[in-house]
């Protein structure tokens, strides 16, 4: 095949980005760091490799094909090696291969193509993973030798694209940061005055490419998203380990185990989350996670004192948890936020999937001083009785040392 040059000197978060092996790429990126261009050349490097395979580009609408990657397109691949052809939506490139253009507005003229690839630009915009899906399922022509489906865009939240990729436990899923300062052929002054302007939150997305927090959220999600852990190693490091209770019946009942470290960070390990459970429910699964950790302490919701005593004669030790909210509320939001070493003093291990949901629907009510969960609460407040407790034991403790 032809051999293709071009002008375009890709700096080092584009180059991981292009080098990336992974069947499903994420560039997550901030204004000015050239995702459309690499989008664009990304295209020809997947269409070089698989010869006799077309591809696809997908923007959330039409105006966007129009307006904003083919001015890419067209000011940096040369009019020799392609033919538009608008009406049709796609490229013809010089190999006679198809680059099919396509809006998310109607994803149904998706469902037709067979395709080595697709690249979705600005795919934070569209509203639901529908397009992503439909994609997923035309990657599949044969005769590729590379397949892949790739998505360049700026964070908008914490969207559907931003759970599937920082969420995925597939080896098939890789995501790439890039901050508009990583780009190094921006005038000098570009990212300073933008940052002045925009003000804090607004730069952190548009030019840190930060996955901003869901409006009132109580806890902030990007941290422990990002914080993958290897649990044997964590369970080996921690000093000891506590568990929270949350009493339940029609309810459900809510245990978390969590271990500490030496230093005071926190892995949270293990969770447990079932309707209907009488005490004696509950002491059975402390008995097996007693096997596993041989944790120190219990402490549970203090509402129900006859249910603390039933855990009591169970033999294990078990307190009425502190139940201030706010400062317990406040105790796990400090653990999670990330220090000057770029890592927090919390992790939640990604099996702990109801304690993940619960999460990112608690949050505070509009003006008003409560919290609510649209998953429920359960296990949020097992961890806050849990973590509150045991550091203000350890408060405690240190005071009297002194």
């Amino acid at each position: 095949m032809r051999q293709v040059r071009s002008r375009y000197l890709p700096h080092p978060k584009q180059v991981r980005f292009h080098k990336a092996p992974e069947l499903y790429r994420l560039f997550l990126a901030g204004i000015g760091t050239g995702k459309t261009l690499a989008g664009v050349h990304e295209c020809l490097a997947m269409s070089m490799a698989n010869p006799l395979c077309d591809g696809c580009i997908v923007e959330p609408t039409y105006a966007m094909i129009r307006d904003v990657m083919l001015p890419v397109w067209k000011e940096w691949i040369p009019k020799s090696l392609y033919r538009l052809f608008k009406s049709e939506g796609r490229i013809e490139l010089w190999t006679g291969q198809n680059i099919f253009l396509r809006s998310a507005e109607n994803p149904e003229r998706i469902r037709g193509l067979n395709l080595a690839w697709a690249w979705g630009d600005e795919l934070a915009q569209v509203p639901t993973r529908d397009v992503w899906q439909i994609l997923q399922g035309r990657i599949r022509d044969p005769r590729a030798k590379k397949r892949g489906l790739f998505a360049t865009t700026t964070p908008k939240g914490w969207n559907w694209l931003a759970k599937m990729f920082l969420q995925a436990r597939s080896d098939s899923y890789r995501w790439i940061r890039a901050r508009t300062s990583d780009n190094p052929y921006l005038p000098e002054d570009f990212v300073r005055g933008l940052r002045q302007d925009y003000g804090e939150e607004f730069a952190a997305q548009e030019l840190d490419a930060e996955i901003l927090e869901l409006q009132g959220l109580v806890w902030p999600i990007n941290p422990r998203v990002n914080c993958r852990f290897d649990k044997a190693h964590a369970i080996r490091s921690c000093k000891d380990f506590v568990v929270g209770i949350d009493w339940g019946y029609s309810n459900p009942s809510a245990v978390v185990v969590g271990g500490f470290t030496e230093d005071g960070t926190w892995y949270l390990l293990e969770e447990w989350k079932k309707p209907r459970q009488l005490t004696e429910d509950i002491i059975e699964q402390l008995k097996k996670f007693y096997k596993k950790y041989r944790f120190e302490i219990v402490y549970a919701d203090p509402a129900e004192p006859d249910r603390i005593r039933e855990v009591k004669n169970a033999g294990f030790a078990c307190k009425a948890a502190d139940r201030a909210r706010g400062a317990g509320l406040a105790e796990v939001r400090s653990l999670l936020a990330v220090r000057g070493d770029g890592k927090p003093k919390m992790y939640i291990h990604p099996t702990l999937r109801g304690w993940l949901r619960e999460q990112e629907d608690y949050h505070y009510v509009e003006e008003s001083e409560d919290v609510e969960g649209d998953s429920g609460d359960h296990l949020m407040d097992a961890t806050r009785y849990m973590v509150h407790s045991w550091e203000n034991r350890r408060e405690i403790r240190g005071r009297v040392a002194a």
